[in-house]
């Protein structure tokens, strides 16, 4: 790993309170959305991303070494997210049929702070102190106006700058939003990128080989910003669990282009150990 590598996860040590001490191995970061987190053996990961919709609670777990990290999806809602009733239906953009979500209007001016209050607020309450935020381009499945697709990235943006503003103590981490970071990038923590050189189709219900062109291109993205905000680049790739040499080969790959890696299933259900070797 090069100079900026070694930079970008000593800040992210830094900025999660994890000991200095482990620049001396990998960082480890795991995904889980499963409803029962099995926290014992996801507490052997430094940071753990799971569905705050799931029975954990952080503050029930004081002594856990990991730190924790809920998911938030910023572009869809679903009917099952303990804040959808309260939420108003004229921000609905339209469906995401392959996910059973709607997709939010980042354009709403009370988008941000409803965001911060209804659905940030209660998981600070919890003990969560870092953000994933998902679904930030969804918007882009039914928005084909450029001056609307920019309206709609300016909301991004004002819904970060609330969040920082309200929880300025708070670690967020962004999926993707390439075009977000240059307006943003002092506020947030570190970027991940999804599949990079296995994916998972949702739709489909298949994992896949990502094309080398597609794979290219998210490289070019991951050097900009290691090189332009020295902010460090998770990446989340997918493999089928009954082929463990799919994972292990690709925990390889990522590791040599630098990032930090986790492999799963596309579900995010199943527990890989493989990157803490």
């Amino acid at each position: 790993m090069g100079r900026r590598g070694k930079a970008s996860i000593w800040f992210l040590l830094v900025l999660w309170g994890v000991s200095p001490h482990l620049l001396a191995r990998p960082l480890t970061v795991a995904f889980y959305y499963g409803k029962h987190p099995a926290v014992r053996e996801l507490a052997d990961f430094d940071l753990v991303v799971v569905d705050p919709d799931s029975d954990f609670t952080p503050v029930h777990y004081p002594r856990s070494r990991a730190h924790w990290i809920a998911y938030v999806s910023v572009g869809e809602v679903t009917p099952n997210r303990g804040y959808y009733d309260l939420f108003p239906k004229s921000w609905i953009l339209g469906d995401d049929p392959d996910w059973n979500s709607e997709i939010i209007d980042q354009t709403s001016p009370a988008w941000p702070a409803y965001f911060a209050e209804q659905v940030v607020r209660p998981l600070w309450n919890r003990g969560y102190r870092g953000f994933f935020l998902d679904t930030l381009d969804s918007w882009r499945k039914v928005v084909t106006d450029p001056q609307e697709q920019e309206r709609q990235q300016l909301g991004l943006v004002r819904l970060i700058v609330t969040l920082h503003r309200k929880f300025p103590q708070a670690q967020i981490v962004l999926n993707r939003g390439f075009e977000l970071l240059p307006k943003v990038h002092s506020l947030v923590n570190a970027v991940v990128v999804e599949s990079v050189f296995q994916g998972w189709n949702q739709k489909d219900k298949i994992y896949y080989a990502v094309s080398a062109q597609d794979t290219q291109w998210l490289l070019g993205q991951i050097d900009a910003i290691r090189r332009q905000y020295r902010l460090p680049v998770i990446v989340l790739d997918y493999c089928d669990p009954q082929n463990p040499d799919c994972a292990l080969q690709d925990v390889s790959a990522l590791r040599r282009a630098g990032v930090i890696p986790y492999v799963s299933d596309g579900l995010l259900q199943v527990i890989n150990p493989l990157t803490l070797r």
